[in-house]
């Protein structure tokens, strides 16, 4: 069994500024060029240790934001959906 144990202050500080220092080096990208990036990207297997039912939900949740945002292109937040630059949380939102 795993243990979660809180990381310190400085650790968490050492990490959101990591972070934000590889967002400001990355920059920013158009929606043009994110479209463009995921029309290329190579589909690939989910990890061997997902569960699929797991896999199923995410599916489904993504598109059910294709179908809420009005998305054409089926990118939820290119189209009126949540924001496309919007700031990861390290969350992913399962029900």
């Amino acid at each position: 069994m795993e243990t979660i144990e809180k990381l310190p202050e400085n650790a968490v500080r050492e990490q959101r500024e990591a972070y934000q220092a590889l967002r400001r080096k990355l920059g920013s990208a158009s929606d043009d060029e994110v479209r463009q990036v995921l029309a290329e990207r190579e589909p690939v297997a989910p990890e061997p240790d997902l569960d699929p039912e797991v896999a199923a939900r995410v599916r489904q949740r993504i598109g059910q934001a294709r179908e809420e945002s009005g998305a054409s292109d089926g990118l939820p937040g290119l189209a009126g959906g949540y924001p496309a630059r919007r700031p990861w949380r390290g969350k992913l939102w399962i029900e």
